[in-house]
């Protein structure tokens, strides 16, 4: 593995980390449909790390602030100006030692331009769902 490769990889977790924690607040749609349950928006900020080529160990600080980490479980490469697809697999556990669970999501990952940046969005959202 190459460091432009890790680079690469990191830069896409980290965004797509950054972008799972904005997508999920009160005006995000799966919360519309929790309508007997209390939705709360919440904000902080991540960091991660690669441990190794498929998996990141990180902090939260904020709201949910504690552990975290995703696990890719199979890339789907882009062709012809499509992005690449990670689907991942997160952990998160709170400081206060809440376990969060989240469904499978696929992240993208669009070329910038820009060697070894990638812009990466969540484009189904990712699903909080314990």
């Amino acid at each position: 593995m190459t460091i432009r490769r890790i680079t690469y990889l990191r830069s896409m977790v980290l965004g797509g980390a950054l972008l799972a924690l904005g997508a999920w607040n009160a005006g995000h749609p799966a919360a519309a449909e929790a309508e007997d349950q209390e939705c709360v928006q919440v904000g902080g900020g991540i960091v991660t790390n690669f441990l190794d080529i498929t998996d990141t160990l990180g902090t939260a600080t904020g709201d949910l602030g504690g552990g975290l980490g995703v696990s890719v479980l199979s890339v789907t490469p882009g062709s012809g100006g499509e992005p690449t697809v990670y689907h991942v697999h997160h952990h998160w556990v709170t400081t206060t030692g809440d376990t969060l669970s989240f469904k499978d999501a696929d992240l993208s990952a669009f070329p910038t331009g820009v060697s070894g940046t990638v812009l990466a969005k969540y484009l189904k959202g990712v699903d909080l769902i314990g």
